[in-house]
């Protein structure tokens, strides 16, 4: 009678073994991401790994495990639990339980070294059951990356250039038509576009009338980073260092600007490395978002992102443009739009900062 008694005990228990192993993880959710997506070299951030438990029950074991690779580096010494890995990576395992209708957050230190887009490693969650003997698994399914932006140019040949630039562009402040702020009415002469024309003073005095704009002063420059070069990568990396040290100095001289390059963007679908006018945080972080993404192939050659700058502003706006080396000065497009720009372009050589 005894041994039938355990019999049916053990038979009871791998049952429950069974169930509880095929459903531990079916009630829980989980996520990650990167607590800033756009960070600096070497700058500390955070990887948040999140478990929740919707189900009505208790979790007595759950344990996350994350594979770094040794382009990424980790703060080991406030993690309870590391353990290094061949390769030079590291693999990082957080194990808790977790009560039911209740969150788990692990926070993971990290820093990039260098510039570029880091793809994240999808972390591993482990379900276990009660007796602590099986394991089950399931791969964290979300895409994460984080972008890191190059660092700010340290020559102080290069602040005395730019600071000496954008004083001259100041004083010479273009005018442009402020739609809002209109001031009168005058005969239309043929010059002026169709929008212009106000049809109610039209109907009043029996002719043409076009609005008369007033002129608002407005700084706005546009900076050019081009990669079409033969120079090196060391050239190429200062060229991106000192693009983010223009678009900083430009925001704290609350210049508006917009900014383009002709680098392949990696991970980006669409292969536009373009950020609108604007100032502000957001403004500034999409730029250095493209200066990050950016790599020293071009996804057209210096000439064409020349015309396509010139083809959607209007020849008084400044331009600053920075590139790795001379070529410039064999580019006809370039010398043409020098000449109708005259004082107001910039161009900053990488080369000769070196």
């Amino acid at each position: 009678m005894m041994i039938f008694f355990v019999f049916i005990l053990i038979v009871l228990i791998l049952a429950v073994q069974r169930r509880v192993v095929q459903n531990s993880l079916n009630d829980i959710k989980e996520n990650y991401w990167p607590e800033e997506k756009v960070v600096n070299p070497e700058e500390r951030t955070d990887i948040i790994l999140s478990i929740s438990n919707f189900g009505k029950k208790d979790l007595s074991f759950v344990k996350t495990e994350i594979y770094f690779p040794r382009q990424i580096q980790v703060e080991t010494q406030e993690l309870k639990v590391t353990r290094d890995i061949e390769l030079g990576g590291r693999k990082i395992a957080h194990t808790a339980s977790i009560r039911r209708r209740s969150e788990l957050r692990f926070r993971i230190p990290v820093s990039f070294p260098d510039r570029g887009r880091y793809v994240l490693p999808h972390p591993i969650l482990f379900g276990g059951d009660f007796l602590g003997i099986t394991e089950t698994r399931r791969e964290f399914s979300q895409y994460r990356e984080v972008v890191v932006a190059p660092p700010e140019c340290r020559i102080s040949e290069l602040t005395r250039i730019l600071g000496s630039f954008l004083g001259d562009y100041s004083v010479r402040r273009f005018l442009f038509e402020d739609p809002i702020l209109t001031i009168g009415y005058h005969e239309y002469t043929g010059c002026e576009p169709m929008r212009q024309i106000d049809w109610k003073q039209s109907a009043k005095s029996g002719c043409w009338m076009v609005k008369e704009y007033d002129h608002t002063v407005e700084p706005a420059v546009a900076v050019l980073l081009n990669m079409d070069s033969p120079e090196g990568e060391e050239e190429k990396e200062l060229s991106f260092s000192i693009a983010r040290s223009v678009c900083s100095v430009l925001e704290k001289s609350r210049i508006k600007y917009e900014f383009c390059t002709n680098a392949e963007q990696a991970g980006k679908i669409q292969t536009a490395g373009s950020v609108g006018d604007g100032l502000g945080q957001y403004h500034f972080l999409r730029v250095l978002e493209c200066l990050g993404r950016g790599m020293s192939t071009v996804r057209m050659s210096c000439d064409c992102l020349l015309k396509q700058i010139f083809a959607e502003n209007e020849n008084e706006r400044g331009l600053i443009v920075i590139t790795p080396g001379n070529e410039l000065e064999e580019s006809q497009v370039f010398l043409h739009y020098r000449a109708v720009l005259g004082q107001n372009i910039l161009v900053l050589c990488a080369k000769q900062f070196l």
